[in-house]
């Protein structure tokens, strides 16, 4: 069992390694079923060669290779079923698929005890090398340091939170290879867990510190379940991101909290009814009390699941209650909003809030295809500014700005465009804000294509790869690079990341500002609310025209072209 241990900690590092070898989204799925395929074998072959010469023990080698086998086709389903892949666009498909490999395949193969098998699967020459390194003192004492119930349990408390922390959760949505990782690590340390608390449970005065690591592992991954549970706004933007918004209709919330749900009540009951009955066998309680409290402790774990949090109750006394005002907003998107309240939505947000007389709170969320949906008429926030004023699928206010796209040079060019007519945008490199899979999803975008102009023409994902810090900016970074010859953006974005370049950038309003009957370059932007919140979308409209003076300061102050300037810096 050692060397299998030994060979699934170290996977995820050579997993790694080699992303820069790999490529394609399947890499990953390979390397994971090529390694259980390569252990399944292995297995089989040191079976069969240990089966004629175990007379006596045959019945218990029987129970074991029982044991892995079940575990093995654990682990076989959850990869090669359709639950893997619908992990990608589900969480709660994701944490069904972890808790299949920690809670019920993990504690199977460990039990199997299958290192006396695996060692039979080795040539003569690598059995007497491996019985040779396994008595060498410094290893003996390395493995037994490693693997103690103490040091077991923290390094799969180690494995659950780090994997479960949104950077490397978001990685592992990202990259398959990275998926292989996670899964691999989460592997190896609940085998690790697994095995140490057997190993434990095999000498009756350790009874007791097995079940004190079971408790111990029961705590802290519900606590970690009860916190997903209990979120107000999701972890992980890579689903959002991806446009996965889970299953059966769920929102990413609401896949979150069922994911939570999961991994609390199944993972917590599953290690507290282990950890209850070493614990009877530590005290040497009839095994019909023994029962009782099992059940005790399912219905208690299932009961705290249904009951929310002191927090989240209702506020009791007999004072005011104040008033909360929830903003949906993008964490990563300035000059509009950041999670550090940066962005002049963020300004306007706690102006409109202040007039209202009520607490802003804010729920993140990538602005993304379908977040309007998923946010504001899910009911996760009352609020989303920055919309466009005709959005049907709203009820929208009085606009508080009007801007248009502009084209972006480096003034050192002089380059004074005529308009989209202009012949030098030809042979001129030209950056375009994309929304989808291709250039032609943005007004510019279809302006430049109606005219034939295709192959100079570089595109810019508008939402961008949130690893970096304002991933929109890139296009504006690149003209004042000298990557791209003038580029096409939006107004705010273009006036906010211009003034703050070297050297200096030159904006102008594109031509014409209606191209067509049906091509717009230029906006009303306004606050959007849900269409049946009339009351509320009148006490905005209110704010806004009472505090228009202010908006217009703040929008000077972050550089937003309006249509009414000349769009001159």
């Amino acid at each position: 069992m050692r060397a299998l241990i030994a060979l699934l900690l170290l996977a995820p590092f050579a997993v790694w390694a080699h992303t820069q070898e790999a490529s394609g989204r399947q890499a990953g799925e390979w390397v994971l079923i090529s390694l259980l395929f390569i252990a399944g074998a292995w297995y089989v072959a040191g079976y069969r060669r240990i089966w004629p010469s175990s007379r006596i023990g045959r019945a218990m080698l029987a129970r074991r290779g029982a044991l892995f086998a079940i575990g093995w086709l654990v682990i076989a389903g959850s990869l090669l079923s359709p639950l893997h892949r619908l992990g990608a666009r589900s969480f709660t498909a994701h944490m069904i698929e972890h808790e299949l490999l920690m809670l019920v395949a993990a504690p199977l193969i460990a039990f199997a005890r299958p290192i006396g098998v695996f060692v039979w699967g080795l040539p003569r020459s690598a059995r007497h090398a491996l019985a040779a390194l396994g008595h060498r003192r410094w290893f003996a004492a390395s493995w037994r340091n490693i693997s103690s119930p103490l040091s077991a349990s923290l390094i799969q408390a180690a494995m659950l939170w780090l994997w479960h922390a949104p950077a490397f959760f978001d990685n592992a949505l990202r990259s398959e290879l990275w998926h292989a990782a996670q899964h691999l690590s989460l592997v190896a340390s609940a085998l690790l867990f697994w095995w140490s608390i057997n190993t434990a449970s095999s000498l009756e005065r350790k009874h007791g510190v097995a079940g004190f690591y079971l408790f111990f592992t029961s705590v802290h991954s519900a606590l970690l379940g009860a916190l997903m549970a209990f979120a107000e706004s999701p972890w992980y933007a890579q689903y959002a991101r991806m446009g996965m918004s889970g299953t059966a209709g769920l929102t990413p919330l609401e896949d979150q909290q069922i994911a939570g749900l999961v991994m609390w009540v199944p993972g917590g009951a599953v290690h507290a009814v282990a950890a209850l009955v070493y614990l009877s066998r530590w005290f040497r309680l009839p095994r019909k009390a023994t029962a009782g409290a099992a059940l005790g402790v399912v219905l208690a774990v299932c009961c705290a699941a249904l009951v929310r949090p002191a927090h989240a109750a209702a506020p009791s006394g007999t004072g005011p209650q104040v008033r909360e005002l929830k903003v949906c907003a993008d964490p990563n998107n300035l000059p509009f909003s950041n999670r550090r309240e940066q962005g002049f939505e963020n300004q306007l947000a706690r102006l409109v809030a202040h007039e209202l007389h009520a607490h802003l709170t804010y729920v993140w969320w990538a602005q993304r295809r379908g977040n309007i949906r998923e946010t504001l008429k899910a009911g996760l926030c009352d609020i989303i500014l920055g919309v466009a004023s005709n959005l049907e699928m709203l009820a929208t206010t009085r606009p508080y700005y009007r801007s248009a796209y502009v084209f972006v040079t480096r003034a050192s060019d002089r380059l004074e465009l005529s308009g989209f007519d202009d012949p030098r945008l030809r042979t001129l490199t030209i950056g375009v804000q994309m929304i989808g899979d291709d250039f032609s999803n943005t007004p510019p975008a279809h302006a430049l294509t109606r005219r034939g102009i295709v192959d100079n023409i570089r595109g810019y994902m508008l939402y961008g790869d949130y690893a970096q810090e304002n991933p929109p900016r890139a296009i504006v970074d690149d003209v004042a690079r000298g990557r791209l010859d003038v580029a096409v953006v939006w107004g705010p974005l273009a006036g906010y990341f211009a003034r703050r370049q070297r050297p200096q950038l030159h904006l102008q309003a594109v031509s014409p500002l209606l191209d067509g009957p049906m091509l717009p370059m230029a906006f009303d932007i306004s606050m959007g609310v849900r269409k049946e919140d009339g009351a509320l979308r009148r006490e905005l409209d209110e704010v806004l025209a009472r505090q228009s003076q202010r908006i217009q300061a703040l929008l000077r102050e972050y550089a937003v072209p309006l249509v009414a300037d000349d769009l001159r810096f």
